[in-house]
């Protein structure tokens, strides 16, 4: 709800929210410019092969990269389709969401101000764009370290929970 929102993006004078608002719509043009221009490189094409074969779990048991991107890009292809930007824009959204991992992480050490920050920097910093824009895990990886650490944050500084336990393990 509104309190909830207030309590995780800003002071409830506009100043924060709008803040952050513009910070991810900045980050997701950043990440959307251009993204279907070009053809898929080598690695991009792997991962639509990955994400288009129908023997996909028989391939991800002889494949020694992690699984989980594979299969969410699998799931997400069978939605999105699997044009050059379809298959990268799945590199998008987790870019765009470790920003906000990014923000809350800044926000828990320090306050609303840092996170802003730390969320405007991770916005616009070339290799997290870069990653953000190709269809391989590189931002799946981003998005899980950040949220990882946020966790573990979450759990020393004494704001233990259930679920934030559960999402740890």
């Amino acid at each position: 709800g509104p309190v909830a929102q207030e309590e995780a993006w800003g002071t409830g004078d506009g100043r924060f929210g709008l803040g952050a608002g513009l910070i991810v719509a900045g980050a997701l043009f950043l990440r959307l410019y251009r993204i279907g221009g070009q053809e898929l490189w080598l690695d991009e094409t792997f991962s639509w092969y990955m994400a288009t074969t129908p023997k996909l779990l028989k391939e991800l048991l002889i494949e020694n990269s992690p699984p989980l991107y594979y299969l969410l890009l699998h799931f997400w292809t069978d939605v999105f389709g699997t044009g050059e930007f379809a298959v990268r824009a799945l590199s998008t959204v987790l870019g765009v969401a470790t920003i906000l991992a990014v923000y809350a992480i800044g926000k828990l050490l320090v306050g609303r101000g840092v996170g802003i920050v730390a969320a405007l920097l991770i916005a616009v910093t070339p290799l997290h764009v870069a990653e953000s824009q190709e269809a391989r895990n590189y931002a799946l990886l981003a998005l899980l370290a950040a949220v990882s650490y946020l966790l573990f944050l979450r759990l020393i500084l004494g704001k233990r929970s259930l679920p934030t336990e559960a999402a740890y393990v």
